[in-house]
């Protein structure tokens, strides 16, 4: 199995904790505080700006969101006027949407699903916080502080956790499945990223700056399929970086 060397695309002035590849460009949320948009041969442009940092980013069906370390959920159809929603009295780390659902993760190992107006919450019994989160058919993947990825089940009484992986050295800050489903991308603070067979938690690949020389150098924020080969990453360094993964 192969990894290409990691191309690096743009450099944001600050840290870049949220990282999200549409057709209208590459979003980015900064330890700043900063939402930045990116398309390749323009200058980076300044969306939003607030006064604690932007964790997590995402566009669908026209809308941006945000999550912030207050504890709010921000959105735009426009990307100038903006509206906000407080969620959780702590921080809040994780954001997962699709076409009919929108979770969230925080602190002291919550997660928030969005039922019309209401959020209901969840709690994975580790009390740390939860980085990110991902949602696919009945199967909700999570992973945060305690460097566990923690596989999911929707069951009558919501959603409750089958099984606890030890997957690296420090906190995992991004989860990512390929197109397919057959693949999970996790990102580090541990300066590493590693790739997982979905379906069981099998590690198929590891890559560090003892591995790659195009490794980043400091913590590893952010990563995102772009399909079932190429993947995109991002973190402390403020750089990303593309990759190619080749499986046996």
């Amino acid at each position: 199995m192969e990894t290409g060397e990691g191309l690096a695309l743009a450099k944001a002035p600050d840290a870049i904790f949220g990282l999200c590849a549409t057709d209208s460009g590459v979003f980015l949320s900064t330890l700043g505080g900063s939402l930045f948009h990116y398309t390749h041969g323009e200058p980076i442009r300044l969306l939003l700006k607030l006064d604690c940092p932007l964790y997590k980013v995402s566009y669908s069906r026209g809308i941006l969101c945000a999550i912030d370390q207050k504890g709010r959920y921000w959105e735009s159809d426009n990307f100038q006027d903006w509206s906000h929603t407080q969620v959780h009295g702590g921080s809040l780390r994780g954001m997962f949407g699709s076409e009919d659902q929108l979770m969230l993760s925080g602190a002291q190992g919550q997660i928030f699903e969005r039922r019309g107006h209401d959020w209901i919450s969840y709690t994975d019994g580790s009390n740390e916080t939860i980085y990110s989160l991902i949602v696919s058919a009945e199967t909700l993947i999570t992973a945060g502080k305690d460097a566990q990825i923690r596989d999911w089940k929707k069951e009558q009484d919501g959603w409750n956790v089958k099984q606890s992986v030890p997957a690296h050295m420090n906190a995992i800050y991004a989860l990512s499945l390929s197109h397919d489903g057959e693949f999970l991308l996790s990102a580090s603070r541990d300066r590493s990223f590693k790739i997982w067979k979905a379906s069981d938690l099998e590690l198929l690949k590891v890559m560090d700056v003892s591995k790659s020389k195009e490794a980043h150098s400091r913590s590893v924020n952010y990563a995102q399929w772009l399909d079932n080969r190429r993947f995109i990453t991002a973190g402390d360094d403020g750089q990303i970086k593309l990759w190619d993964w080749v499986p046996a």
